[in-house]
């Protein structure tokens, strides 16, 4: 996959610095694993940045490039599909090396040569005529960047872990755990670390290197594609026709960046994956599937998976997590993240990328997206099913409605509600609390505001916002995963003309009152037929129950204790009755304990035995299985 390294050091800072340079390669060792280590390096002709990039793995490309005669430098990582056609029709040789034609481009436009740039990215290009550094992530964030500004000096790295070295002593940040406990993910810049940064999707950031100040602009945006002519049109269209003829482009685009024996397809049987790999097969990419099963559930996702084999008739390879090896491999996702995770499964990605590696398949296809897309999460449904029933009781008097839902409103919330000083509804428009956030909600509400149904406008705004909040946390955390193990990940659905689609796509082709994906199902059926197309998703996600509650016992005296004020004897109750909560404050405890507190997690591990919990070592594999 490769990554980006970066350090500016402010003119008036004085001497007694470290060199740009040896940041770079520190920060470089830092990040360890994957294709982090030993970055190329070029800085700056006054000695005041340094600029790197490590070598990529499968499809993708990274590279660091000095301008050939000037004193602009540019580094970047990625996959950018159509790049050298960009250069001609700018006027370029088409053969120009990549990095030296990301240069003219810059020269010739400025930022906003970002605008044309395909795929997914992440460069940043010090300008040294200007006086100047820009960084930009891609436009649905899936390679970060984070950055830091302290004492004289700007850092900069795809790897959070560099960073955090970089800054040293990290703290965490309060705000962004809260918000964090309330939606599963840090919406805009922040990160859980109080002095580093994260560059928002579709954005970009320009430093002054004399001053050291930031500005950050957007050059895309996921309320930019919407098309209210297009929308309109799409009402008339064979939707899930529409589907498959943009994902067999987005997955020709995805077949011509690598060797077809070096691609899999990561797939738990799941709708997503399984139309995925039909669309696939119609095109001739008959890549095997890769399947991570979980132990102690009702429903395998090998068993799942099977079934989407057969059908296509492709290969199989499966690899298991048990509550063994589990422990092991939750421990290394948080630390190898270096925030918390969000989601318990993020473990299952080791057992996965160690059953891609030992078959020499480097470039894995997922289906991510497709449940932010089109519908698929479940605050829409409910959401799509509340403003239905609204509806039907449009008949009764305003005063009756009101008695009738204050009567079903669950205590706590109208407890919640009269405790507040300013009104739910009001802070909800202000990102509850995150400002970037709300900002964003009214962008998306105005770019929609053409929609004359107000539930349509209401739903499809809650899809997008949806898209926009979790979208980029989700990718990020694949992104780390991948690129420790040398893994590329492909996405067809974030092809931006899929994206295009969705964007576009009416509410009534997405979500019904028993459906969610509805335009997905039905693009599958020819592939997968009528039964597999509709069958709900079963399975996949540990046991929190047997293997996450066991876990509560890391809270009675540790991170958060100390740091958020937890207090177990009273709060304990709260989580016995609250398995997710649980699971949220041990992510976040384990992240402190070892990210901030520096414990070691074979220290956690020996913690877990004494207390019944049998756990493989730290530092071991999964046991082989295949079929």
């Amino acid at each position: 996959m490769g990554r980006i390294y970066g350090a500016v050091l402010l003119e008036a800072a004085g001497g007694g610095r470290k060199a740009p340079g040896d940041i770079v390669r520190a920060m470089s060792e830092a990040a360890g694993g994957g294709a982090g280590a030993a970055p190329a390096i070029y800085g700056n002709a006054a000695g005041l940045a340094a600029l790197g990039a490590s070598g990529s793995a499968g499809g993708f490309i990274a590279g660091v490039t000095r301008e050939e005669g000037g004193d602009r430098i540019v580094s970047f990582c990625g996959y950018m599909p159509g790049l050298k056609e960009i250069f001609t029709r700018k006027g370029m040789d088409s053969g120009i090396e990549t990095g030296a034609g990301l240069i003219a481009l810059y020269i010739k436009e400025g930022p906003r040569f970002l605008e044309d740039l395909p795929g997914m990215f992440m460069l940043a290009l010090y300008d040294g005529p200007a006086g100047k550094l820009v960084l930009a992530s891609d436009r649905n964030g899936y390679f970060p960047v984070y950055y830091s500004s302290l004492h004289g000096r700007f850092v900069f790295s795809s790897s959070l872990r560099a960073v955090v070295f970089s800054t040293g002593n990290p703290a965490a940040d309060r705000g962004a755990l809260m918000e964090y406990l309330f939606f599963d993910a840090v919406y805009g810049g922040a990160t859980c670390y109080s002095d580093i940064r994260l560059l928002p999707y579709g954005a970009y950031l320009v430093l002054d290197t004399k001053s050291l100040r930031i500005e950050t602009y957007r050059y895309f945006s996921y309320e930019g594609l919407f098309d209210i002519d297009r929308y309109e049109g799409a009402r008339r269209i064979d939707a899930p026709a529409a589907l498959t003829s943009v994902m067999r482009e987005s997955l020709g685009r995805i077949r011509e960046q690598a060797p077809e024996d070096t691609f899999g397809l990561l797939c738990g049987g799941g709708i997503d994956c399984s139309y995925l790999g039909g669309v696939m097969k119609e095109i001739g990419m008959n890549v095997p599937i890769f399947c991570s099963s979980v132990a102690d559930v009702a429903v395998s996702e090998e068993n799942m998976a099977r079934t989407t084999v057969e059908r296509l008739g492709t290969g199989f390879h499966v690899a298991h997590l048990t509550s063994r090896n589990y422990y092991p491999r939750l421990l290394r996702s948080i630390r190898d993240f270096g925030q918390p995770i969000a989601h318990p499964n993020l473990a299952r990605f080791y057992i996965s990328a160690w059953n891609a590696g030992r078959h020499n398949r480097p470039n894995q296809i997922k289906g991510v997206a497709s449940d932010l897309l089109f519908g698929g999460q479940g605050n829409v449904r409910s959401f799509y099913r509340y403003l239905r029933l609204s509806k039907c009781l449009s008949f009764v008097p305003s005063g009756a409605r009101r008695i009738l839902a204050s009567a079903f409103e669950p205590r706590q919330k109208t407890d919640l509600e009269l405790r507040l000083r300013n009104p739910l509804a009001s802070l909800s428009s202000i990102g509850m609390g995150n400002l970037e956030r709300g900002a964003a909600r009214m962008r998306m509400l105005r770019a929609l505001d053409g929609l004359r149904d107000a539930d349509e406008r209401a739903v499809k705004a809650l899809m997008m916002e949806n898209l926009c909040e979790y979208q980029q946390p989700l990718l990020n955390r694949r992104h780390e995963m991948a690129e420790l193990h040398g893994l590329a990940l492909w996405f067809p659905f974030l092809d931006t003309e899929v994206v295009r689609f969705a964007v576009n796509l009416p509410v009534g082709a997405c979500v019904g009152w028993n459906t969610s994906k509805k335009v997905v199902r039905e693009a599958a059926k020819p592939f997968l037929g009528g039964a597999l197309a509709s069958r709900a998703k079963w399975g996949g996600d540990v046991p929190t129950a047997k293997w996450v509650r066991p876990l509560k016992f890391f809270l009675d005296d540790g991170f958060i204790a100390a740091s958020l004020g937890f207090d177990p004897s009273v709060m304990g109750p709260v989580l016995d009755a609250d398995i997710k909560l649980l699971w949220n404050l041990v992510d976040i405890e384990l992240w402190g304990r070892m990210c901030l507190l520096g414990e070691d997690p074979r220290d956690l591990l020996a913690a877990m035995k004494r207390n019944g919990l049998e756990s493989d070592p730290f530092e071991s594999d999964p046991e082989p299985s295949d079929h």
